[in-house]
């Protein structure tokens, strides 16, 4: 319990800064090193929501590295600098169609004229086989024509992050109703 003589002592210390600044003897510590009431530490550790900040803290911790996510607005503009050369979301080019590449077999798109490696792999592609594929094409399918590679991360998940908005397998269109 706090008397009235060690308020007023507080008060000493500080100047009679508390008159304006009631709080501040309660967070700082006094000249002679102690915390006002016997605290040994910051206030709020005492309370009953310290655990739940240490297991907040603990969380975000655990969570996985902000870095991996891709920003699809700039895998737009990175994918019409770095991808649009040879490859299209409409038609094949010098590279295949990247229409509906999510979830296709690698080497299948309808058309293009793959290297036995790609028409013999077995990838399906997804967010993992892509960030691997643009990282070094001929380590991940050894004997594939692609001679470009992406070797900046934050680019290869940006590019893959447009792709799944863009590229991946569409809904099929209903037919017409017959009247």
């Amino acid at each position: 319990m706090v008397s009235v003589t060690s308020v007023h002592l507080d008060a000493s210390h500080t100047g009679g800064a508390d008159l304006l600044f009631p709080i501040r003897s309660t967070f700082l510590p006094r000249q002679d090193g102690e915390f006002p009431r016997g605290w040994t530490g910051t206030r709020c550790m005492n309370t009953p929501f310290s655990h739940l900040f240490a297991a907040a803290a603990f969380a975000c911790a655990c969570l996985p590295a902000a870095h991996a996510e891709g920003d699809a607005a700039a895998g737009k503009l990175l994918y019409a600098a770095r991808c649009a050369a040879c490859h299209s979301l409409q038609f094949n080019g010098v590279g295949p169609t990247h229409k509906n590449l999510i979830g296709r077999r690698a080497g299948t798109a309808a058309g293009y004229d793959y290297s036995a490696a790609l028409k013999q792999a077995t990838v399906v592609w997804d967010p993992s086989s892509l960030l691997r594929w643009l990282a070094d094409p001929e380590t991940f399918i050894p004997g594939q024509r692609m001679s470009i590679s992406i070797p900046d991360a934050q680019q290869r998940a940006d590019i893959v992050a447009y792709l799944q908005l863009v590229a991946g397998p569409q809904a099929p269109t209903p037919a017409p109703l017959e009247k």
